[in-house]
């Protein structure tokens, strides 16, 4: 197709397929040639725009010149003026003094002296000297320009690179912050899971003991006479081997009377304890802000207030029950209702030790903050280290605690069954009650450990608080832990000593078989257990019970290692972020180096530019 004819004689004489693609060559020809000259067409478009910006910049300068031209030929009008208003009144001054002649020479010479001084006062610059300052100023202003021209494409880039590691940052700590709400949900989740498997701990090993003590009569015979009561000749020569009933109705209401006021000093401990932090809470704390210490302060008065609360319920269930064992002809509704105060009594301690665990760390945490002012520097740094030990040990001493009390509680829940087959009064029922809960106690190793520990912690918190009711308070806790802590000790020894030599009477802990003798009461145990626990439920409760230690277990290690992966998660992020802030920190000092860097050529510049403009030449 090299000619219009050629094409034109070969779409005539063709046939329909030769046309067809010689219309689809003349088509992509078009289509090239179109392409072709948008391309021309857009790049001339670009030198245009680049034309016109160069335009416009040499305009400006153009304009700029144009104006400090006129700003010196401006200056030089104005010293010429000044000079010829200086002869004319040099000359004004001239003619006053000389006559005609002398006048008019001297007319004209102070007018040949005023035209040499305005001469020498201008600024005279050959054609050359011009053309050499404004091609000097035109390269200073191409350096100048250059300058700022790349002074300003750098500070763009580091303003694009800080805006977006300011997003790659705040993206981070978003996620640091979701990561570290998510590791605090964990670590409840695990403590609570923590709490649950240590009651339920404590609540197996107590059914346990009594369980296999059950399962074993030889050995329950021999705890039962280990542990008798040595009663004196002469009341069981004249009460034929029976105790007065006075002699144990005192006992029984001294036992309730000693619980009660243990409670009672217990509880009121506590809400001085909770009222003393509460009110030593305040601006003197130099490490706690105004709105922590509110925050402090309104959580402690709830906790007062609802402790309050419980303490008064509670009390109020055990003087109920103190009245009941006060009646001096006891019956059955005397035996109901002191097995419903008990209940409610076992419901209020499970409550009050619920209520405990929930608020541990708040106590922990503003004990240790009162006592801070007395500690030194290497304390202070380990402070949270101490916090959560002491926390933990805490809230391991009261779940066991719980759990035996949970124990004591689904255990004397079949009481009614009890009592319909054997004809106790309430004196005897509060005394085995006792026995009951010591003697399980004992069993429970866990809660020895629990409660030893927690008064070691407690004897160091105390020694690091200064002088004040705090101090005091927390001492009075401390030993009423060590007492509870021996006390199970000697349970626990008791019992061990009284399984192996069973031989040895009258060494153990008192008995309680007043109104019956001891062959009566063993073969009561013997004949009486099966009808009262079924083996096969008993086993099957056991066997679920350790389903449920494991699964909590494997729960509580599958808690465990999802929070360490979350921190190992956070670990990274941190030091993603430490990196981060290094590297923009770096681009900061850079930045910064290279605008003073700029900022000084600039300055030579200028200052070279202003002495090439002040460069006068005289003709």
């Amino acid at each position: 197709m090299s000619t219009k004819e050629e094409v034109a004689a070969m779409m005539a004489n063709s046939d329909a397929e030769t046309k067809i693609s010689l219309l689809k060559k003349a088509v992509v020809t078009v289509t090239k040639q179109k392409q072709v000259l948008e391309q021309q067409n857009e790049q001339l478009r670009q030198q245009m725009t680049s034309i016109g910006e160069e335009l416009a910049r040499v305009q400006e300068e153009n304009k700029n010149l144009q104006r400090k031209l006129k700003t010196v030929e401006l200056e030089a009008e104005r010293k010429l003026k000044q000079a010829v208003a200086t002869s004319k009144t040099s000359w004004k001054g001239l003619s006053s003094l000389v006559s005609g002649a002398d006048g008019t020479d001297g007319l004209l010479n102070a007018k040949k002296v005023s035209s040499t001084s305005a001469a020498s006062t201008g600024i005279n610059l050959s054609p050359e000297d011009q053309e050499k300052i404004v091609l000097e100023n035109e390269n200073v202003h191409k350096q100048l320009f250059e300058l700022q021209s790349n002074y300003e494409t750098h500070k763009r880039e580091w303003e694009t690179q800080c805006s977006q590691q300011k997003a790659e940052l705040q993206v981070l700590q978003a996620e640091i912050m979701e990561l570290r709400s998510l590791a605090d949900a964990m670590k409840q989740a695990h403590e609570q899971l923590n709490v649950d498997y240590v009651t339920q701990k404590a609540l197996v090993n107590f059914c346990h003991h009594f369980f296999t003590l059950s399962r074993q009569p030889v050995q329950c015979r021999n705890r039962q006479s280990g542990t008798s009561l040595t009663v004196v000749p002469s009341l069981r020569k004249e009460y034929q081997t029976t105790v007065p009933h006075e002699v144990s109705g005192n006992l029984a209401r001294g036992t309730v009377r000693a619980v009660i006021s243990s409670f009672k000093t217990l509880m009121e401990a506590i809400s001085v304890l909770v009222t003393s932090l509460r009110d030593s809470f305040g601006s003197h704390l130099a490490s706690t802000t105004s709105g922590n210490i509110r925050c402090y302060k309104d959580r402690l008065i709830t906790l007062l207030g609802v402790h309050i609360e419980q303490k008064t319920s509670l009390l109020g269930h055990a003087e109920k029950l103190e009245v009941a064992l006060a009646n001096p002809t006891p019956s059955d509704e005397t035996m109901t209702e002191v097995l419903i105060t008990q209940n409610q009594i076992l419901s209020s301690v499970e409550r009050w030790l619920t209520l405990l665990l929930e608020h541990a760390r708040l106590l922990v945490d503003a004990c240790f903050m009162m006592g801070g002012g007395n500690q030194n520097g290497n304390a202070n740094a380990g402070k949270p280290t101490l916090v959560e030990t002491m926390t933990h040990s805490i809230m391991e001493a009261l779940a066991a605690v719980r759990g035996v009390v949970n124990s004591v509680r689904f255990i004397c829940s079949d009481s009614h069954t009890v009592m319909s087959q054997e004809s106790y009064d309430s004196v005897e029922w509060m005394i085995a009650l006792e026995r009951f809960w010591w003697q399980g106690c004992g069993a429970s190793d866990h809660l020895q450990g629990a409660m030893g520990k927690l008064a070691e912690l407690l004897r160091e918190l105390t020694s690091s608080i200064l002088p004040s009711p705090l101090r005091t308070v927390l001492q009075h806790i401390a030993e009423f832990t060590e007492s509870f802590a021996k006390r199970v000790q000697n349970c626990n020894t008791a019992s061990a000593y009284v399984s192996d030599n069973h031989t040895h009477k009258g060494m153990g802990l008192p008995n309680m078989s007043y109104a019956q003798p001891r062959e009566e009461i063993q073969q009561n145990i013997v004949t009486a257990t099966p009808t009262i626990l079924d083996e096969n439920e008993v086993l099957q409760a056991l066997y679920s019970t350790d389903l449920s230690a494991i699964c909590y277990h494997t729960q509580m290690n599958c808690v465990l290692l999802e929070l360490a992966n979350k921190c190992s998660i956070i670990e990274s992020s941190q030091k993603k972020i430490h990196r981060l802030e290094a590297i923009q920190q770096q681009q900061h000092d850079e930045t910064e180096r290279m605008r003073n860097a700029f900022q000084s050529q600039i300055r030579l510049l200028s200052e070279k530019l202003v002495e090439y403009t002040n460069n006068e030449k005289p003709l």
